[in-house]
Order: structure tokens, then sequence, then C-alpha cells
């Protein structure tokens, strides 16, 4: 299996052949936007000291650990300088492909959600069972000659069995990370639900401010502090999420754009194809065709 250095490379590959590809990553970029792309991925992390934002939730970053995530989530670093080195894997993956390889007793895309209906979002590895998953990933880059493309999807159906075995003994993770006391964690904690609850209407810096009693500059820089994003930020992507789910239901383009609260069509298409990869048409198409 070809593993490729660039992360958008590898996200376009699975999209145009509807598949598997995978990426092996050693540097950040201050420039990284927050990730909605449209296919489920699996990080795999072999350095830490980092913090991964995956929807609400915020996971300090360990070697060792691996994070889960379907085309309903978004994702985001923080906590890093530019030079670090944050080596990791990440494996994309189609809807199309689980759908292939689904059977009457086995669907391996079980590991992204626990027995009780939680999401599972990380699981940190213990040594043994770093070496094995390294050990999995060696055979998936070393394979070659003869029967390669068999070995290619034999092995990568292996990882994701163990994926599985791992995911059936982890628990769901935290709503967020408690960053500063109890009151600064129920604030942001309110802020959140309000922007959930609204998200299809008009907000604003300013509109947020009266809503919560503060100055603009204060809960744009409190924001920015205790979640790691800027509001902007945190509000685009969950309009994204949103709308991407609008879409795999039926909706229609344009009710998608304004039931998610993108009230100008060519801003939305924009936006969309920027943080998804694709057109929302397409998107729409893709998370259908197997309903």
């Amino acid at each position: 299996m070809f593993f490729c250095n660039s992360y958008r490379t590898a996200y376009q590959s699975c999209i145009a052949n509807n598949g598997i590809s995978v990426a092996r990553l050693t540097k950040m970029s201050k420039n990284m936007d927050i990730d909605t792309s449209g296919c489920y991925k699996i990080f795999y992390l072999l350095s830490g000291n980092k913090r991964f934002h995956i929807n609400e939730q915020i996971h300090e970053v360990n070697a060792g650990d691996l994070f889960l995530m379907t085309s309903m989530d978004w994702h985001y670093f923080s906590n890093f300088q530019e030079e670090d080195t944050h080596e990791r894997i990440i494996f994309f993956i189609s809807d199309h492909y689980f759908e292939q390889h689904k059977t009457p007793h086995t669907d391996l895309r079980s590991c992204f959600t626990l027995a009780d209906g939680q999401r599972c979002f990380k699981i940190s590895l213990s040594v043994t069972e770093q070496a094995h998953m390294m050990h999995l990933i060696s055979k998936l880059m070393n394979v070659s000659g003869y029967g390669a493309d068999i070995l290619d999807s034999c092995y990568f159906l292996e990882l994701l069995v163990f994926l599985n075995q791992l995911a059936t003994r982890t628990s769901a993770g935290l709503p967020f990370l408690k960053t500063g006391n109890a009151e600064q964690a129920e604030e942001l904690s309110d802020i959140l639900e309000y922007i959930n609850v609204h998200i299809a209407e008009e907000i604003t810096a300013a509109s947020l401010a009266a809503q919560f009693f503060v100055s603009e500059t204060y809960i744009c820089r409190y924001f920015k502090k205790y979640s790691g994003l800027t509001l902007h930020k945190y509000i685009t992507a969950q309009r994204i999420v949103l709308s991407k789910k609008l879409l795999a239901a039926g909706a229609s383009v344009s009710d998608a754009c304004q039931q998610s609260g993108f009230n100008d069509y060519s801003h939305f298409i924009k936006v969309f194809k920027k943080a998804v990869g694709i057109p929302p048409k397409q998107f729409s198409k893709m998370s259908t065709e197997h309903i």
C-alpha cells in the first residue's frame, strides 16, 4: 500500500477511488483549517504533546493514541508550534469500502460507535497493542510482488478487525477538556450549547456578547483561550457538519444551505467544497447511494 506524504492527496485519492488511502505525516502547519472532510478517518499518533479537537470534545494527545472519525465529524489540532515534529499515520476510508466488506455478522464501522450507542473517538493503546499496531502497519508498508493488491486488502481488513476489538473495551471520552476552573468550564459549555442550538440562525460575536452580557473582545478571547478555536472556525465547522447530515438525509443543496445557517448559496458552495473537498451535490450522491 502506498503511503502519501500529503494529507490532501491521500484524501482526494480516497474520494476518487471510493476506497482507502493512507498518509504518513511528520509536520504541522499553523494554517491548518478545521477538517470536515467527507470520509471515515483513523489517526494513529506516533508522537504526542498536542490537543486534538473532535466536535465538542478536546483530547490530550499521547504517542500510541488512536482517533476515530466519521464523515460527519470535524477535527483540529491545537497546542503546537509550527516547527514541531508530530508524526502520525492517517487512514482514509470511504463508506463504500465498508459496505463492500460488510457481512451479516460483521460491520467494520462498529469501532466508531460503542455498544451503548456512545461515539468512540479515542483509543489509547498499551505498549503491547502499539507493537501489534506497528506490525500491521509495517505489513501494509512493505507488501509487494505477486498478489500485492490482495495482501493489501487482507492486511488492512486485519487492521480494522484489530481496531474493532480494541473499541469494545474503550469508554467514550470527555465532553470537553476541563481547562481552568469549574466556573470557566461551565461558561464555555453554555456558549457551545447556545451556538449548537442556534446554529441555523445568524450568530455573531456581537450577538453572543449580548447573550452572555460581556464585550465582543472578551467573548472572542475567552472562546479562543478555553476551546482552542476561534468563534468563526467553530461555527463554520458546526454548520458544515449539519449541512452534511442534511444532505445525507436527502435534503437538497439549497435546503441544506438554508437550514444549516448559510444564507448565501454561492458562499455555501465555496466553503463546503473547501472544507469537505468535494461539492455538496457530490457529497449528497455519495452519502445516499447506500441508503
